[in-house]
């Protein structure tokens, strides 16, 4: 084995082993924050047969299941990363806010009129929700949301939004598969 491979390997390992050591686990957040946590969404992620993304400027993303895996249907088909698109519906079908303003005066002031971006989820029986993403909320570390016709604003702080806007740019395509490594002599 290559001696530069291993220790790229090696610093890889430590690296990742840092993260999982610094970031708590889903169990592990504290008790009077998930007491405040309420779903926003709460579909079964298998039941989710894709969802479109779209952005106030009309740019369109779109993906869909594929027999057991993920395929991007728009704006250009290709094949899926599965398992980051696979996340991405398990937390969307799981989403959860951390607070909520039953009785907004003004959608307006979260930028919910003209929402950055607009997610269609569907399932097995067609449309399973619509979720209307908004402005930051003033510290940044969360987003206004609404979804279908609730007319509650709920503040979310899941990664998983900043994923999907991501997504435009940097698509999440199917992983292309690694060169045969040459046989020893």
């Amino acid at each position: 084995m290559n001696g530069k491979l291993t220790i790229v390997l090696l610093a890889v390992c430590m690296a990742l082993g840092a993260y999982l050591y610094v970031v708590p686990a889903p169990s592990e957040v504290p008790e009077d924050i998930a007491a405040k946590r309420t779903d926003v969404v709460n579909l079964v992620s298998r039941e989710v047969t894709g969802f479109t993304v779209f952005k106030n400027d009309g740019a369109m993303f779109g993906v869909a299941r594929n027999g057991e895996g993920w395929a991007i249907t728009q704006p250009q088909p290709a094949l899926g990363d599965d398992i980051g698109i696979g996340q991405v519906v398990a937390t969307l079908s799981q989403l959860q806010a951390q607070e909520i303003i039953e009785k907004p005066v003004d959608v307006e002031a979260y930028g919910l009129l003209s929402p950055t971006l607009t997610i269609m989820i569907q399932g097995k029986f067609g449309q399973a929700a619509l979720i209307r993403v908004g402005d930051r909320n003033p510290s940044g570390g969360a987003r206004y949301v609404q979804v279908d016709k609730d007319a509650r604003v709920f503040l979310v702080s899941d990664p998983v939004l900043d994923s999907i806007d991501g997504w435009f740019t940097s698509p999440p395509l199917a992983p292309t598969a690694l060169p045969a490594l040459p046989k020893a002599p």
